[in-house]
């Protein structure tokens, strides 16, 4: 499949829906390339977007388009959504092999108004449900309050309230759940009762680079840095790997993570760690340098959590 919009698509043949959107997303899919081999990635990818697509039209919605590692998908129902994102998760996994590893989904839904067009489906509530699956992690699904608020059986799943985020490009903020196969209820360690939209505290992790102030939170899927211009931090210096490092939120804390040639170092709590190919937790205040950028101020990156202002 491919990212392709009809050519000839103008307003006169676009029609204004009500839908429910879903963004799902092959995690790590990259890696996939670098355990198999192109061939054996990419026919492997291809059987997961196969997967993905016989599952959204057996629950009653119809696949639109892909860019090569995800799906985005419509339903009439919120509550096929759900139950085709559970099923896409258990579907995937199975596919599993010791050689590929554990294959995941990212999943987002959400629920508005949208543009139809011949083949496509188009407007801001789809840009919207892309950010939402951008911030699940591997295995994980995510919905919008609006989401929640639409649904006709609420016991179609566990809802955990995750928040409030503002999305990359947005203003308003947005309430995030996380969706729990009931089924799978007995797994689940600590699964709230389904709330409707709300105010939640999230962790924070502010970060300071030449002047630029960027804001983490517990939401957060990764954060890239390294001299790759896609990263969400680019460092341009010839001993910063193309991606060095990134910071996860996992187990209630944000977390360092280093895959570098020359290790990361970190400076907190007057004492130094050079990470190298390991992970650390992130607390109170501190710096962190890529590769071997010394004590250059030029490239420090300092960073507090929002325990220590």
């Amino acid at each position: 499949m491919t990212d392709r919009r009809p050519e000839n698509a103008s307003a006169e043949t676009s029609t204004k829906v009500n839908t429910t959107v879903m963004f799902a997303d092959i995690a790590r899919s990259t890696n996939l390339y670098t355990r198999l081999g192109d061939q054996e990635a990419a026919r492997l990818v291809v059987q997961v977007l196969d997967v993905l697509a016989s599952t959204v039209r057996s629950n009653g919605g119809r696949p639109f388009r892909s860019k090569g590692d995800d799906l985005l998908s419509t339903f009439e129902s919120p509550d096929d959504a759900v139950r085709a994102a559970v099923q896409i998760h258990k579907s995937v996994r199975a596919l599993s092999t010791p050689k590929s590893g554990s294959l995941e989904m990212r999943i987002g839904i959400n629920t508005g108004p949208a543009v139809l067009i011949p083949g496509d489906i188009l407007g801001d509530t789809v840009n919207l449900t892309a950010r939402i699956a951008d911030f699940a992690k591997a295995g994980q699904t995510l919905v919008s309050g609006q989401l929640m608020d639409s649904l006709s059986d609420p016991d179609l799943g566990h809802f955990r309230p995750l928040g409030n985020v503002s999305p990359r490009g947005k203003t308003d903020h947005i309430a995030l759940f996380e969706l729990h196969d009931a089924g799978e209820l007995d797994e689940i360690t600590q699964t709230g009762p389904v709330v409707k939209t709300g105010i939640f505290r999230q962790h924070q992790l502010n970060i300071l680079f030449q002047g630029k102030k960027i804001r983490l939170e517990s939401s957060l899927d990764r954060f890239r840095m390294g001299r790759a211009p896609d990263c969400e931090l680019t460092i341009d210096h010839t001993l910063v790997s193309r991606y060095h490092a990134e910071i996860r939120f996992e187990n209630n804390h944000f977390v360092l993570v280093d895959f570098s040639t020359n290790g990361t170092l970190l400076i907190t709590g007057g004492a130094s760690h050079l990470l190298h190919h390991g992970q650390e937790v992130l607390r109170g205040r501190g710096t962190i340098f890529l590769g071997r950028t010394g004590f250059d101020r030029n490239f420090e990156i300092t960073f507090h959590t929002d325990d220590d202002p």
